[in-house]
């Protein structure tokens, strides 16, 4: 299954890069040779100077290849390159004999200080052998770390001390550097004992680097020697080597174990890792290992030191070595899968595969805030509400907002009290939902009470604003208006309060306002209308809810024969 690509970003001012690969490298003859240029601060181009010929250098990549023909030791600068410049490193690469080939003779001409081979007047001194090549003709020059072989008017020589050439069923190699004079005057022609010659072309010349020319013989001799020589006037020779063949042994990586699933929730790695184990045999350079999207490896510890690619090893044999596999911190939730690929110069890549594992969406809680509203006024709630908490977010990432809906409350007459608020729809920000279980949780709307002074402000102008005050002029007080639920500007008291008689009762009906808070009413009745006389006692009431109000009816009993029976609504505060 495809994995989901993750996401990187950077800011601030570029940094040169700092190379961080390794700055020693090992290769050998004939095999396949590789170094991958590494450097932190995202370089954008890579550059490699003092290549010899069988090297290239990849400019967009840093990979650094080729096939080396003999043992030397390569010395190159390497550098990376971004918006804030290069960063740049020294790299020693060791090229060795082939696996099972052993080296018989080695000069590189070092002893030789004086002179030079760039020049037509730096090789003037002759030369007269070491104890690698005893022999040499009257036309050989001291060319400083190298050697002109020829003259002018003649051509020149030099044979190597006896070699035993007989072993590995008389197979050899033998590989030399050779460069002409400021014109290619002749070749170059190789003669080991009781074999034919081998006679080669060449092009450069001392303005250049050297050639590098390697040669293959068969039917080497105990006793021989080896005799290099020109055909015609001038040529400088270095680095000649000869060495048995030996049998090229190809590199080869092996795997064993096989991976179990991973989960992991996101925002954090997985709990628990899996493992395989990894070698390599016969190696020109490490193992690269490389997990696909998602995951991340590990070579020291099932909980610890993981990357997202890591390097097993150097050239020559890799034990055994535990490779721990896991999910990444900070994956976006699916599943992920795919193979993890061992690869190495010239090796065929290992490749092992990853169990289908699952990144599990991270459970969050996002909880609506309490909130308070007065009675009389309206409350607007819907989406885009930033009223709410959110915990269990992972690093910095935020909510930007949530649909808030309540059972009631927002309505101008709803009653006071306490209603739910659900909270849905989280949205927004820089969270994505898909990597969460969102657990919403209920706040509440409280309904409070208008009190009789924040009453009086809702009809600014009031002439009286005091209890008693009957501003209207409709003999109905402020306090009253206020438990009735009138305008204290307005006459409006009409219907307000009403009486009724039958044979068997006195009744009066009245309104009580919604949402009044510090106020009492209560009715009584009176036969004498005499101070003191007024009481609650025997009276019944009966509230019926009208939306905005209740009306409320008081039944006082008459029987035959009572006397006068009078009823009154007392608004009272404390």
């Amino acid at each position: 299954a495809a994995a989901p690509t993750p996401r990187n970003t950077s800011s601030g001012p570029p940094v040169a890069p700092v190379i961080t690969s390794a700055t020693t490298a090992t290769g050998t003859v004939g095999a396949a040779f590789s170094y991958q240029i590494t450097a932190s601060n995202t370089p954008t181009s890579f550059d490699a100077t003092g290549l010899p010929g069988w090297l290239s250098v990849n400019t967009s990549t840093g990979l650094i290849t080729g096939t080396p023909a003999a043992a030397e030791t390569v010395n190159l600068t390497i550098s990376a390159s971004n918006a804030a410049g290069p960063g740049t490193a020294n790299l020693a690469i060791t090229i060795n004999p082939a696996s099972g080939g052993t080296e018989l003779l080695s000069e590189d001409f070092e002893t030789i200080t004086t002179g030079n081979n760039t020049s037509t007047s730096g090789s003037s001194s002759n030369w007269t052998g070491n104890t690698n090549f005893p022999t040499v003709s009257t036309s050989v020059f001291k060319a400083g770390g190298a050697v002109r072989v020829g003259a002018s008017g003649s051509a020149g020589s030099i044979t190597s001390r006896v070699l035993d050439l007989s072993g590995n069923s008389g197979n050899f190699t033998v590989t030399f550097k050779v460069k002409g004079w400021s014109t290619v005057e002749g070749n170059i022609m190789v003669t080991p004992t009781g074999i034919t010659p081998q006679t080669v072309s060449y092009t450069s010349v001392m303005s250049g680097s050297f050639e590098t020319i390697t040669l293959g013989f068969t039917g080497g001799q105990a006793n021989s020697t080896i005799k290099f020589e020109t055909t015609s006037k001038r040529a400088f020779l270095d680095d000649i080597v000869v060495s048995y063949a030996g049998v090229s042994t190809s590199p080869l990586i092996t795997t064993s174990g096989t991976l179990a699933s991973t989960p992991a929730i996101y925002g954090s790695a997985s709990e628990s890792s899996t493992s395989f184990t990894l070698s390599g045999a016969d190696m020109t350079e490490g193992i690269l290992i490389t997990p696909p999207a998602g995951f991340e490896v590990s070579l020291t510890s099932s909980t610890s030191g993981y990357a997202a690619t890591q390097l097993l090893g150097a050239a020559g044999a890799i034990a055994e070595t535990t490779v721990h596999v896991r999910l990444a911190a900070g994956v976006t939730a699916g599943s992920y899968s795919g193979d993890i690929v061992c690869s190495s110069a010239g090796a065929p890549p290992a490749n092992v595969a990853t169990a289908i594992s699952d990144v599990n969406p991270k459970i969050i809680t996002v909880t609506a805030d309490d909130l308070t509203k007065s009675y009389g006024s309206t409350f607007t709630l819907g989406a885009g509400q930033t009223t709410f908490t959110a915990t269990g977010l992972v690093g910095i990432e935020t909510i930007g907002s949530v649909t808030l809906a309540a059972s009631g409350g927002t309505a101008a007459g709803d009653a006071p009290g306490d209603y739910p608020i659900t909270p849905s729809a989280a949205t927004g920000g820089s969270f994505d939902p898909q990597n969460y279980d969102i657990d919403y949780q209920n706040g509440t709307l409280t309904v409070i009470p208008l009190t009789f002074e924040n009453w009086l402000t809702v009809y600014p102008g009031l002439s009286d604003t005091t209890p008693g005050g009957d501003p209207d002029g409709d003999g109905f007080t402020n306090l009253l208006e206020y438990y009735l639920g009138l305008n204290p500007g307005l006459a409006d008291v009409a219907n307000a309060i009403s009486v009724g008689i039958t044979p068997g009762s006195v009744t009066m009906t009245y309104r009580r306002a919604k949402g009044i808070s510090g106020v009492s009413g209560v009715a009584k009745w009176s036969g004498t209308l005499t101070s003191g006389s007024w009481s609650a006692s025997g009276i019944t009431e009966d509230e019926t809810d009208m939306g905005s109000y209740f009306q409320v009816t008081a039944t006082l009993p008459r029987n035959p024969g009572d006397a006068s029976r009078f009823l009154r609504l007392e608004v009272t505060r404390p």
